[in-house]
């Protein structure tokens, strides 16, 4: 699982979140689960030396390779959460 932060918060495009392998043979499916916590958006403020998770949209891409991710969505966080380097 990929998240996209925002383009303001000068994050790369994709950063690798979450990952589960699962074995499947030829044309058949499976499911996988994964929790998007607070810590999956955030991304370090050097200026305030805390986590940080910007209020807006993130997309959510799932696939077998960063260069194929077909499965997207997006969650919307409504307001900046700050997390304290030392909590």
């Amino acid at each position: 699982m990929y998240v996209g932060a925002p383009a303001d918060t000068g994050e790369p495009p994709h950063q690798l979140k979450g990952f589960q392998r699962i074995t499947l043979n030829p044309g058949a499916s499976g499911t996988v689960s994964f929790t998007v916590t607070a810590h999956d958006l955030a991304h370090w403020d050097t200026g305030s030396g805390n986590w940080t998770a910007t209020a807006g949209s993130y997309q959510i891409l799932v696939g077998d390779s960063s260069r194929h991710l077909p499965l997207t969505g997006s969650l919307a966080n409504p307001a900046t959460v700050v997390a304290n380097a030392m909590d």
